[in-house]
């Protein structure tokens, strides 16, 4: 950083310690009426404004940067980190590469360049770019998580499931705050003793991740897991053999102590499960359909209100909370139009607050969406999953609705964009985790059209063609 840049950070930190924007703004302002041809400060000031979001000043500031100076490799990578966040990936990809081009070791350019080839579905360039940027930063674990994930999706598991344990930060931090010592990190060996099997990501994952339970008490007797409280209930009917925790911390950090008391006690993060169990594409066929089994009261109470629909009842869900993936998802009335109103009723099954949702739709398509009042989406998994088993379809995005639908064994399609979930894999157009899943994958980045032509094709050839010629 030259003096003048030194001088910013100096007065920034000095004069305005609560960092208000605007005396940041005026300070970087200032800086560069004093020393307008340097380039740093144009790339630290593009910098501050992809912290406030103005993202085409940020742009202008990058550009003025390497006006200056076009071998600014800094300013290159700073560039792409812009044109990504506005979803323009072409730009983003050639301002990585000439980053790289101006400094070949440069691993954040590649770690970068990594990411949007995988966010456009070119996932063996993306690893490429993910190796390389280990090769010049070997202490890069961001980049080791995501070439993790990537050679998952590739069915790469021996490597992938080693890269997989920095999900989340790090397993290993998260041993050491509950206590647990390496020797009690269960290694996939047998032992006599309790085995704690934590809870692990989301509540889609932990279903995802339930597939295996059945195949682990076969293997370890005495054997506790943890989970999310909504699930409790589903998996208690499901694995009778299996006591089952809350993961609230109030609850769980109580009987974990009692366990860490016992001389022979191991446990293990669920999502650590597939590198002892998953390891082969043959491992995947012990995920029998289904494995989760509903509540038949309930599953009985919402029959009654399915009787008197006379046509094909699809259950939707269009969206997902994960704020890490928001290309994923889609209109409630692109969804819907897919499935014609003389052959279809179309459930809710999506979760959180569909209110706005519900009546654009609704007023939009003169259809009804048909919404239960009587039980809460989000919180009530078993009601949820009774409402699935009613549905003679589910079509939905990536979100918890999916994972839940396909360990019911209901019949299932997925709509999922280039950057799918690292467990939809990258080539695929059935799942491997749930046998009944069939995926629809965009084939070009953000293009849903073309996805949701591809699954009219296939409404009209399983349902309707049928119904027509009778």
């Amino acid at each position: 950083m030259t003096n003048a840049g030194n001088d910013i950070k100096k007065h920034i930190t000095k004069n305005n310690p609560e960092n208000h924007e605007d005396t940041k703004l005026k300070t970087y302002e200032q800086a560069l009426k004093l020393t307008p041809n340097d380039p740093i400060i144009y790339n630290n000031f593009g910098i501050y404004l992809i912290h406030l979001r103005k993202f085409q000043k940020a742009i202008k500031c990058f550009n003025k940067a390497i006006h200056i100076n076009p071998n600014f490799e800094t300013a290159h990578n700073n560039l792409g980190n812009v044109f990504q966040e506005l979803d323009r990936y072409q730009e983003a990809v050639s301002c990585y590469q000439k980053a790289i081009n101006i400094k070949p070791h440069f691993a954040e350019a590649h770690y970068n360049l990594g990411n949007v080839l995988n966010k456009i579905g070119k996932t063996r360039n993306a690893i490429l770019n993910y190796k390389k940027a280990l090769k010049h930063n070997p202490r890069y674990n961001s980049a080791r998580y995501n070439l993790a994930r990537a050679q998952l999706a590739i069915d790469d598991f021996e490597n992938g499931w080693k890269g997989f344990e920095l999900r989340d930060g790090n397993t290993k931090k998260f041993y050491e705050k509950l206590g647990i010592t390496k020797e009690q990190v269960w290694n996939g060996s047998k032992f006599n003793g309790s085995l704690l099997i934590h809870a692990d990501q989301g509540i889609g994952d932990e279903i995802l991740y339930s597939s295996i339970f059945s195949e682990l008490v076969n293997y370890h007797k005495d054997l506790i897991i943890s989970a999310d409280e909504r699930l409790i209930n589903l998996f208690e009917k499901s694995f009778p053999k299996i006591k089952f925790i809350s993961r609230k911390k109030t609850k769980i950090i109580s009987k974990i102590r009692k366990i860490n008391a016992m001389k022979n006690s191991r446990q293990l993060l669920a999502g650590s499960l597939g590198k002892y169990f998953r390891n082969s594409l043959e491992d995947f066929q012990h995920n029998q359909n289904p494995w989760l089994v509903p509540n038949i009261h309930r599953v009985e109470e919402f029959k009654k209100y399915f009787s008197v629909l006379e046509k094909i009842k699809v259950g939707l869900s269009w969206k997902s909370t994960a704020k890490n993936y928001k290309d994923k998802n889609i209109s409630l009335t692109d969804l819907a139009k897919i499935f014609p109103a003389d052959y279809f009723e179309i459930i809710n099954l999506q979760y959180g607050d569909i209110k706005s949702d519900k009546i654009k739709f609704e007023e939009k398509t003169k259809r009804k969406l048909i919404h239960f009042d009587i039980f809460d989406y989000t919180n009530d998994v078993e009601g949820l999953a009774a409402l699935i088993c009613n549905c003679d379809l589910v079509a939905s995005i990536s979100n918890a609705t999916v994972h839940l639908a396909g360990a019911l064994g209901k019949h299932t399609w997925i709509l999922i964009p280039t950057n799918a979930q690292w467990y939809w894999h990258s080539s695929r157009n059935k799942s491997l985790w749930y046998p009944n899943i069939r995926l629809f994958r965009q084939k070009n980045k953000g293009d849903w059209n073309d996805v949701i032509n591809r699954v009219k094709i296939e409404v009209f050839s399983k349902f309707i063609k049928n119904k027509k010629s009778n």
